[in-house]
């Protein structure tokens, strides 16, 4: 967990985080605050950031410099949208960041590399990076009481990510091991997929899954890592508008 652990002094201690924060430019403030929104090698792209913080349109390096009325007349390489990531059973903490959506050349593109965990029961925000993202190196590393507070929300946002790997594992990349777990078996058999996480890495802000395959009477593991800042390409990912309304 690439974090940095500060108290929000103008956050109150509330149920709910939509209480206290409230609005999507809260949430872009914040997010900026503690690091780049987006990754950071668009740091040297001229982007645009809407008046409510829930987009910010990311334009080529060429256009660095040019003047705000010339960028409303090209289309932007990128567009970031502010999404949320409710915490289950828990109202009061969320995953906060912006899902990267190419455009142009690199449409089809999606990457969410950063995020912020706002946990307002315990007044603390943690920037979460992946280390996928060779640039932004280790954590800093976090007090160890710190650690305490954050990780139970961490905990129960890894779950989350199980939920969604077990449902869709060939987003991250399984069909291969799957099929060639499917080559053991003369006749098709059903195999189910689960998923357990063996450990959380509190400085990496990364989580160690073992996904298992199971049919007939063979079993197969295969461990991995994926950072948590994943969840903001999930299903479980709510736009930043959808998220404030649904209360």
């Amino acid at each position: 967990m690439h974090a940095i652990a500060l108290t929000l002094c103008s956050v109150a201690f509330a149920a709910d985080v939509r209480d206290s924060i409230s609005t999507p430019r809260q949430y872009y403030e914040i997010i900026a605050r503690l690091g780049s929104p987006v990754p950071p090698e668009y740091s040297r792209h001229s982007q645009v950031v809407s008046a409510d913080g829930a987009k910010i349109e990311i334009f080529a390096e060429t256009h660095r410099y040019a003047p705000l009325s010339k960028l409303k007349t090209i289309q932007p390489e990128a567009i970031a949208e502010l999404v949320v990531v409710p915490c289950p059973d828990r109202p009061d903490c969320v995953l906060a960041g912006y899902q990267l959506r190419g455009l142009g050349q690199f449409v089809g593109v999606m990457t969410a590399e950063s995020c912020v965990l706002i946990d307002v029961a315990n007044d603390r925000v943690f920037s979460i990076f992946s280390t996928d993202n060779v640039t932004q190196g280790r954590g800093l590393g976090v007090p160890q009481a710190e650690r305490k507070i954050s990780e139970p929300a961490l905990s129960a946002f890894a779950e989350l990510l199980v939920v969604n790997i077990e449902e869709f594992p060939s987003q991250y990349g399984f069909e291969k091991q799957y099929n060639g777990f499917l080559t053991r078996f003369d006749e098709r058999v059903k195999v189910s997929v689960t998923c357990e996480v063996s450990r959380i890495d509190m400085l990496a802000g990364r989580a160690t899954f073992y996904l298992i395959f199971t049919g007939g009477d063979e079993r197969e593991r295969v461990t991995f890592s994926k950072p948590i800042s994943d969840l903001l390409l999930s299903k479980y990912a709510l736009p930043i508008d959808q998220y404030l309304k649904d209360r």
